[in-house]
Parts: structure tokens; sequence; C-alpha cells
């Protein structure tokens, strides 16, 4: 099924494969992403609260963090994908407003993040790229080893991540031509192909790139 954050009108709707009816499965208030587990879990990252809610058949069950800036605390969390971090199950959440990936347990416990930086990424934006710090970053995809692919939207750029957290690759400018971004947001990968796709919004495209063989 297609599970949709439907931000404007606080729920979240589910799209059923067969009928391809749309039915509320759960009511939060300013929802941007939604995960779902094998379980049928619903984890949603609200704007309202800054925080991460789950929720099964519509029930509500638990949520955790809050607003803050310190590892655990979040800040305009946009998208989340299910994976895994040194052996457990994990949700990412990208952790727009504090501008790095936060990691936790899939009940709540902080585990670790990505993408922070010491250098000030508004009064020092080309060093902090560099360094492999992100700006306003909204979107992640896990490909089909496990690495960690996320649109660092406001410095334009994709960045890819292993699984230990080291930065693997850095690609993308500021450019309308083929490869490049204005806005790049969500993003996701097809697990049959390995294709990678990325929405461009000031651009109002998607790009996709395949996985280079022998990689």
């Amino acid at each position: 099924a297609l599970y949709v954050a439907d931000y404007g009108n606080s729920r979240i709707v589910r799209r059923d494969p067969i009928t391809g009816l749309f039915t509320v499965a759960a009511a939060v208030s300013s929802p941007w992403g939604v995960a779902v587990d094998d379980a049928g879990r619903l984890y949603v990252s609200s704007w309202a609260d800054n925080t991460i809610k789950v929720y099964q058949n519509g029930i509500y069950i638990n949520s955790w963090s809050g607003t803050g800036t310190p590892g655990g605390r979040l800040n305009k969390p946009a998208d989340l994908k299910l994976g895994t971090y040194e052996g457990q199950s994990a949700l990412y959440v990208a952790d727009c407003g504090n501008n790095k990936v936060q990691i936790f347990s899939t009940t709540g416990e902080f585990l670790g993040q990505l993408g922070d930086s010491d250098i000030d990424p508004l009064g020092n934006y080309d060093q902090n790229k560099a360094d492999g710090g992100m700006l306003l970053p909204y979107g992640i995809a896990i490909d089909g080893t496990g690495n960690i692919i996320v649109s660092d939207t406001s410095h334009k750029c994709i960045r890819i991540y292993s699984q230990a957290g080291e930065l693997l690759e850095t690609w993308g400018s500021m450019s309308n031509t083929p490869g490049n971004f204005f806005s790049p947001m969500g993003c996701d990968v097809n697990q049959q192909t390995g294709r990678l796709y990325i929405a461009d919004g000031v651009l109002e495209r998607v790009q996709y790139f395949d996985k280079i063989l022998g990689e």
C-alpha cells in the first residue's frame, strides 16, 4: 500500500493497492514524513511539535523527541526511512532545521547522526559543504547495500553515507543541467533495479540515476 503524509489536512492517507481507494490511516498535526514497518506500524514526523509519532491500525501508540538541538531532539523533522544501524532496526530522520540526519531505534532511543559539522552553514556555506555538513536536508533513501542517501537540499547536492556513518560520495551543484539541482528534496530507491529517483522542487522535475555496474 501507498502511504502519504497529507500535511495541510493533518492526516496520513493510505491508498489500497487493489481498489485504488484512499482512506485515513492516522490523524496527525502537520505530518511531513511517513514510514511503515513490516508489522504495519506507521512512523510519522510531525512539524507541529517536532516529534516522531507511532500508530498502528489508526491508533496512537507512542511518540518521542520534541523541539531542540542536542542529539535526540528535533527541529522540523522531514523524511523518514527505516533501515538498520549497528545491526539493529533503525529509523533515519531528516532533521531539516538542525541540518543533519538523526538515527533512532524503532522505540525512540537516540543512536547516532550523520552530516553534523562544527562549521556554521550560513556564515561559512562553502566550508560547511566541503566539511560534509548538511544545510536543510529534506530527503532520505536507503539502497540495497544499506548505504544512506541524503538530499542535502540547500547545498544543492546528494550525499551518500555508509552504514558506519562514513561520507562516501557527494555530487551535484546549483544548475539546471542534467545531474545537478536547485532544490533536491524527496528521494527514494527502487530496490529491484537500484535506480535512485530525486525530486527537485524548484526545477519541478524528477531525475533518476542508475547504479554503475560493479559498485
